[in-house]
């Protein structure tokens, strides 16, 4: 396993469902849940993945895991063969930043106006956040004996790159319907 360093996942979530009964013909049943999420990992390996990991241990474990990390003189990193450096691209690499928010509700109106018709009015909202910000950032990986860069890691200098996602979506739902039917009066 690779640690490479703390990818600053704070979570929280919050579930509440509460069910008020105002009268035996009226019923409200709530459903909310709240979403808060900030993580952080290596930029440019993850690349809109929800995590760069896998990438990074498939690195490590198939990129040549029998080669050194470092040149002859440990001054640089080094790779051959095509490969490249796990090590280098958890060191070397910018740090990606990943936020979401998200709001989900859920109300649900049961009214009996007569014995056995029910009406229901339900309303749910989902609103959620998203803002996101990958780098891909070169990082040069040298031959053996430290005469000259191999080639890079995760970009070409001259291809850094900066994805930034930024996104915002509503759903809304509405739905009224009735079900059942009256009873029939008896007159005796």
């Amino acid at each position: 396993m690779i640690r490479y360093a703390n990818d600053n996942n704070r979570r929280y979530n919050l579930r509440l469902n509460y069910d008020y009964d105002f009268s035996r013909r009226i019923r409200l049943e709530s459903k909310l849940s709240l979403e808060n999420q900030d993580r952080s990992d290596i930029g440019g390996l993850s690349h809109g993945a929800w995590c760069s990991c896998p990438w990074l241990v498939v690195e490590a474990i198939f990129g040549m895991p029998n080669h050194p990390v470092y040149t002859r003189s440990g001054q640089h990193f080094f790779a051959q063969g095509g490969w490249g450096n796990a090590v280098a691209q958890a060191k070397e690499a910018a740090t990606a930043t990943f936020a979401a928010r998200g709001v989900n509700t859920n109300f649900k109106l049961i009214v009996e106006p007569l014995d056995g018709l029910k009406l229901n009015l339900q309303s749910g909202i989902n609103y959620r956040t998203d803002d996101n910000t990958d780098i891909g950032k070169s990082s040069p990986l040298y031959r053996w004996d430290d005469s000259s860069i191999a080639y890079y890691s995760i970009a070409n200098p001259d291809q850094n790159w900066v994805d930034r996602y930024n996104a915002t979506t509503r759903h809304r739902n509405y739905v009224g319907y009735a079900c059942g039917a009256p009873r029939k009066l008896v007159h005796g």
